[in-house]
């Protein structure tokens, strides 16, 4: 029906689905239809990562808020780069305002790994907000491949001595560190200057566990 009228209003669709009737007893029927039933999004995330030629996914995280009259809604997204752009496959409406935590986190993709595994995942990017040591522990326990933005305000320790991150890249400039060690953790670091809002420099600063030299570029593929 929604092909043959080309909208979603009701009462279009009801002028198509049983000619034999009223169109509020059709109007009815289809209220009553969506009222009782549950959608699947498990099922949707397998039909929509169906049509993406891929057999290895970048994952994006991320997370946007906004308003609808005086109630937040607060949407966590779990994409799929491909094609210059973010294919949604599974998300969780936070009943919250403000960032996710890091139990959130680590549930959205632990769904993701029980329907698709954790082997067809070619690395995550997310931003700062996505930050975290059991986080972290997760992805690195689990073999995931991670490139992340860090604040710059975040100290991180290199050739024995412990720096901000906005120091590290005074003194290095653009550059890929390896070994470094922050929160605990051996990692590697791929640093350059960005540009804000307001065309200001400013510190982008992104760890990896990988050895990809180009973290930098996978990083952007989320912007």
């Amino acid at each position: 029906m929604l092909c043959i009228t080309r909208s979603v209003e009701l009462g279009e669709v009801a002028l198509y689905l049983n000619k034999k009737v009223k169109v509020d007893s059709n109007i009815r029927r289809i209220q009553s239809f969506f009222a009782d039933y549950e959608f699947n999004y498990m099922q949707l995330a397998i039909l929509l990562i169906s049509f993406i030629p891929q057999t290895k996914y970048r994952i994006c995280i991320d997370r946007t808020n906004w308003m609808f009259g005086s109630k937040d809604i607060n949407v966590f997204a779990l994409t799929i780069y491909y094609n210059g752009t973010s294919i949604p496959i599974m998300f969780e409406m936070l009943e919250k305002k403000g960032n996710t935590n890091q139990q959130e986190r680590i549930d959205l993709l632990s769904r993701f790994i029980d329907i698709f595994g954790h082997k067809c995942i070619r690395s995550i990017v997310a931003d700062r907000e996505f930050i975290g040591e059991k986080w972290f522990y997760f992805l690195i326990e689990n073999k995931i491949k991670f490139h992340i933005r860090i604040p710059k305000s975040h100290y991180i320790e290199f050739k024995n001595q412990k720096k901000r991150g906005d120091e590290l890249l005074n003194i290095y400039g653009k550059c890929f560190l390896k070994n470094i060690k922050i929160k605990g953790f051996t990692l590697n670091i791929a640093m350059d200057f960005s540009k804000n809002k307001n065309g200001e420099d400013d510190p982008l600063l992104v760890l990896t566990n990988t050895k990809n030299e180009r973290t930098l570029e996978v990083y952007k593929e989320r912007w």
